[in-house]
């Protein structure tokens, strides 16, 4: 009994303390895991190809970023140049990679690009996107944001004219009266924008014309050149004051001529056929010297693309140097490409006649819109040598082909007049199209329509006369 009694007695002593302990243990609360831990960000810049790190580099930077979340991932970022002070400074992107075009003001200048991460404890009110940004991002951002600063050198602009005026005016040859329109195109490593001006200059370039701006107008329109040979020759500046290459018109060795307006008449030679028989030509400065004088009249020869101006403005603002204009065209003229012009010059009060053949297209939609042709009836597609055109207004000849005159077949012979026009002349041959228009119906004329060419309806001798009643009847000069 006592063995017994002593024993418990030391498993009792023995139990006690681990009771105490067990007990102490059961009045601690159970652990808890580790608040958030915040992302880290990285940044790296990617290098043109070819390019060691350099002492300075360009404005525009390509830079890609990450981050890492040791227990989440990171949704987003946000970046921020030079100033970080205020919540508004820094854009928000769920992007890694972007590309910069630093305004550089100065030769030489430096900035400071800072990136941070957000992790996935952000709040959001969509789905994180670039438009979505958090709307309570606390204790899920980087408080170390990645940073890199970049010395940056100024480029000099560069500037060229667009390939269709140096096409256009490639040639020597080229010839205007006292107008000359040139336009280019500035560009700038550090940003369009950073082009301040444009100089200019024609013929000395001690002397320079400024264009300034925001942006500054990259063309310009000459006025009153005076008769002779002329270069242009035009530069860009940017707002550190770096200057670019200087490029001139024409781009080779050479000059433009601008030649002397004489008289009130403008024959503008658009006929490629007149190069190659000489008849054209011959038939309107031989009318022409009759009845006003060899001063009395212009010539404008547009028989070759770089004969004709760039820009419409020219032919617009030169058309508008006389009263009247006779336009000799064919099928592959430059109508259409100078409708604007025409139609401006009618609308001013000026008086055009023009001799042509309706090149391809449509029958349904006549391509000028500017002749008052309501519809083309695509009845016949050729004149033969002997077929008399007959006049449908008082005071005009009767007028006969000399030599077979040919539309393509997809626009034949038919004009339909508009509301506005009057038929002029009717080709007597079944079915017996109109082929010749008067703007306004009757008159005096503002517009004369002739879907022939006149100087192959001189089988009576006639086609003077048809001219000269245009010029002093119609056109009263």
């Amino acid at each position: 009994m006592y063995r017994q009694e002593k024993i418990f007695k030391i498993i009792i002593t023995l139990l006690v303390p681990f009771s105490g302990l067990l007990l102490a243990c059961s009045e601690h609360k159970p652990s808890q895991p580790h608040g958030n831990l915040r992302p880290e960000t990285h940044l790296s810049v990617i290098l043109p190809e070819g390019m060691d790190t350099p002492d300075t580099t360009v404005s525009k930077q390509v830079l890609h970023w990450w981050g890492d979340d040791p227990d989440g991932i990171v949704v987003g970022y946000y970046w921020a140049w030079e100033d970080t002070s205020c919540d508004t400074c820094w854009t928000w992107t769920v992007t890694n990679q972007d590309t910069f075009q630093l305004r550089i003001l100065s030769q030489y200048d430096s900035f400071t690009f800072y990136v941070k991460a957000v992790d996935n404890t952000a709040i959001f009110d969509a789905f994180p996107s670039d438009s979505t940004p958090p709307v309570d991002a606390i204790g899920a951002v980087d408080l170390t944001p990645a940073i890199m600063t970049f010395p940056i050198k100024n480029s000099a602009p560069e500037i060229r004219f667009p390939a269709e005026l140096t096409l256009s005016y490639a040639q020597n040859d080229y010839v205007s009266f006292h107008i000359a329109s040139f336009n280019w195109e500035g560009t700038d490593p550090d940003g369009d924008d950073t082009i301040v001006k444009y100089l200019y200059a024609l013929d000395d370039t001690s002397t320079w014309q400024e264009l300034v701006g925001s942006p500054p107008q990259a063309h310009v329109t000459l006025e009153n050149i005076p008769v002779g040979q002329h270069r242009f020759y035009v530069k860009a500046v940017d707002v550190a004051g770096a200057i670019s290459s200087t490029i001139a018109y024409p781009d080779s060795e050479g000059t433009w001529t601008v030649q002397e307006k004489t008289g009130d008449i403008l024959y503008i030679d658009n006929n490629k056929w007149a190069e190659w028989f000489n008849d054209a030509r011959l038939f309107y400065t031989g009318e022409l010297e009759r009845m006003v004088g060899p001063q009395g009249y212009s010539i404008w020869i547009f028989e070759e693309s770089y004969q004709v101006p760039f820009s419409k403005l020219d032919i617009t603002k030169t058309m508008q140097l006389f009263d009247v204009v006779i336009w000799n065209a064919d099928r592959d003229s430059y109508l259409l490409r100078a409708s604007s012009s025409i139609t401006s010059y009618i609308i001013g009060g000026h008086m055009l006649m023009i001799t042509t053949d309706l090149g391809e297209g449509d029958y349904d939609n006549p391509p000028f819109t500017f002749a008052h042709i309501d519809s083309i009836t695509n009845e016949v597609d050729e004149i033969d040598i002997g077929d008399e055109l007959e006049p449908l207004v008082d005071g005009y000849p009767l007028v006969k082909a000399n030599r077979y005159i040919s539309h393509t077949p997809e626009v034949g012979f038919g004009l339909v007049p508009d509301d506005e026009s009057e038929a002029l002349y009717l080709l007597l041959h079944e079915p017996n199209p109109v082929v010749g228009l008067r703007y306004p119906s009757g008159g005096p004329a503002s517009l004369i329509f002739l879907d022939f060419q006149l100087h192959w309806t001189n089988g009576l001798g006639t086609a003077g006369d048809l001219l000269e009643h245009i010029l002093t009847e119609e056109f009263q000069q």
